[in-house]
């Protein structure tokens, strides 16, 4: 199921001037979930944007956006939230999520921006998408997408 809620702004267009040109920047705002974001200036806007409310899946309750570009390489991202009610360590959060999943790759921890990350490619069953997931308090975002670089960019302009 898809839904499009109107409490989920879907494109938000936010000018600003640089030297004498106009550029036009998108963020998508989700009112829903509490975050924000720039998507990539490559992508030349929003083609399309798909919101599944909560639903559980092999244990894990999360709600989830999809964001496809106007143009360009990898401009398809997918982005799962989770609310954890007790304090969890990321890492073996991320390890759990991945067994039950059938997922394989080496978690990777760094940090961006403060944010507590494992970052990973998957090569077997997701054709080499980059996973990342970010760790907010009781928060946790995956981030799925072909380029590494628009999925950093993402987390570093947003607001989680």
């Amino acid at each position: 199921m898809v839904a499009k809620p109107e409490r989920c702004q879907r494109i938000k267009q936010k000018f600003t001037r640089r030297s004498k040109n106009f550029a036009r920047e998108y963020k998508v705002v989700n009112k829903i979930d509490g975050y924000e974001f720039s998507v990539p200036k490559e992508w030349g806007g929003i083609k399309e944007i798909k919101y599944i409310p909560e639903r559980e899946i092999k244990g894990f309750r999360s709600t989830n956006v999809t964001i496809e570009g106007l143009k360009g390489e990898a401009r398809l991202i997918g982005i799962s939230y989770f609310k954890e009610e007790d304090s969890f360590n990321l890492k073996d959060w991320g390890e759990k999520f991945f067994e039950n999943f059938g997922f394989i790759g080496e978690l990777t921890p760094e940090t961006i921006r403060n944010f507590e990350i494992l970052k990973t490619q998957e090569n077997i069953h997701l054709g080499g998408m980059y996973i990342y997931f970010l760790k907010k308090d009781f928060k946790i975002f995956i981030f799925t997408g072909g380029s590494e670089e628009f999925i950093r960019d993402i987390i570093i302009n947003g607001k989680w």
